[in-house]
């Protein structure tokens, strides 16, 4: 209790190191958190090609992520995130470094949203402010504000149309559930924070009269017209849309592959974390305290039964309601600073993992390296995910294509990157090896770079 009243004592000054410590972290960490990232050249290939030539189908990566079927670029999902990160791109620049800018402003907005939902459903100002700084440690929040992927631009939707929906501006709402779907299936986290909320004011109220209620009706009439623009916006894709939904839904427990298959166990102690204080929510009964509360953190477990999509990145989704649960119950015991104070201690630690393991990173000169290093002709470039921010106005092909997709569409006459990386994303060996099979490469040009042996090959077949 006299670390709590301490901290307590001096909340505004931990406040304040926390956000410097946070802002030195995003500026210095952000850079090297995932090097050589496929899904950076991945997700911005498919906006800028439809962005600026008005292309939906993926020409670059062969519509093949890992071992999934990919998302063939905008033409089921993302259109929206075109227009939103193309808009700021084009001004900026469609490099990696703006994008992730973009990416950070998006994800620390939906913190600063949950911020204002914790203080909707709590009252708590402390609680409010503690949410917030938390989530942007956290990995789940960390990871899609350094990267391009869609989560920063469909968690931010998902959250303000929970957030809209608490506040009772329901059409708005509904707005927004099916604008969050436009941008990724997983936007439909989105209708289950809603649904939790009605649920909750259903059951403090009467039933029968928040359903046929006037709110319930515009969150309808707005779910119709987000999802209408999802139809005008993929009209072509709509008979498809069941299988390719289906298809993404195949994997295996999200948050098993989150806390228990990352490297080192690293979310182990998260994990215990959030069992420790959602047990001690139930146990206690807390959960007659606090509807809203309540039915966020059942609306979003039960949707693990029906939602099959193996990916860490999906873990925000989770986090939130998680995070908000648990702090929750630290300020109910009095504990909320010392909590803070702990977790606070532990994300750091992880980051500062991070940046030691790939301090050595840098992606700039990496790109002047790699500029230098192909010949600057018309042959297509055929490369890592990445190289594509710098030849994207050539003709390109990731090596994530399948061996007889790439030889159906590649050319008779390419360079060739050849990356042995330590921080490769993708196990590229096995397209090496097609292209020796099927191709008569001569290298030309070579360097090393933080670890990277990169060497450029002249192909024919």
């Amino acid at each position: 209790m006299m670390v709590e009243r301490i901290l307590q004592r001096h909340a505004r000054l931990l406040f304040g190191a926390s956000t410097l410590l946070l802002v030195v972290i995003y500026l210095i960490v952000g850079g090297v958190y995932r090097p050589q990232n496929l899904d950076d050249g991945w997700t911005l290939s498919f906006l800028y090609q439809y962005h600026l030539h008005g292309v939906e189908h993926d020409t670059v990566f062969g519509n093949v992520v890992s071992s999934t079927g990919g998302q063939d670029g905008v033409f089921y999902f993302a259109k929206i995130q075109s227009i939103v990160y193309g808009a700021i791109l084009d001004f900026a620049g469609w490099t990696q470094s703006a994008a992730h800018t973009v990416s950070t402003l998006l994800i620390g907005a939906s913190a600063a949203i949950w911020g204002l939902i914790a203080h909707r459903l709590t009252s708590r100002r402390a609680l409010s402010a503690a949410i917030v700084l938390l989530l942007l440690f956290t990995e789940p929040f960390f990871g899609p504000a350094n990267q391009s992927r869609a989560e920063a631009l469909a968690f931010f939707f998902a959250s303000a149309a929970f957030a809209l929906y608490v506040f009772e501006f329901p059409l708005f709402s509904g707005l927004l559930v099916g604008l969050a779907f436009e941008v990724h299936p997983t936007g439909l986290f989105a209708a289950i924070y809603v649904a939790s909320a009605l649920f909750a004011k259903a059951s403090s109220s009467n039933i029968k009269n928040t359903i046929f209620s006037r709110s319930t009706a515009l969150l309808f009439a707005g779910l119709i017209l987000g999802f209408g623009i999802y139809v005008l916006l993929h009209a072509e894709a709509i008979s498809t849309l069941p299988q390719v939904l289906t298809a993404g839904n195949s994997g295996d427990n999200l948050l098993v592959a989150y806390f228990i298959k990352t490297k080192y166990l690293r979310h182990v102690p998260e994990l215990v974390f959030f069992l420790l204080t959602v047990g001690i929510f139930i146990a206690k009964k807390y959960w007659r305290d606090t509807a809203s509360l309540s039915w966020l953190l059942l609306a979003t477990g039960c949707s693990i039964l029906v939602i099959h999509r193996e990916s860490v990145h999906y873990a925000l989704y989770f986090y939130a309601p998680l995070m908000l649960t648990s702090l929750w119950v630290a300020d109910r015991h009095k504990k909320l600073h010392l909590t803070v104070a702990l977790c606070l201690a532990f994300f750091t630690a992880q980051l500062g993992v991070v940046y030691y393991l790939n301090h050595s990173y840098s992606f700039d000169a990496y790109s002047v390296a790699i500029a230098k290093a192909v010949p600057a002709d018309n042959l297509a470039v055929v490369g890592t995910s990445n190289d594509w921010f710098v030849f994207k106005e050539r003709v390109f092909y990731a090596y994530t294509y399948g061996a007889e997709a790439f030889n159906a569409v590649a050319p008779n006459e390419f360079y060739l990157i050849q990356n042995d990386s330590p921080y490769a994303s993708f196990p590229q060996y096995g397209f090496y090896e097609n292209i020796d099979r099927n191709f008569t490469c001569s290298k030309i040009s070579g360097f090393t770079l933080g670890g990277e042996k990169v060497q450029v090959a002249h192909c024919k077949r």
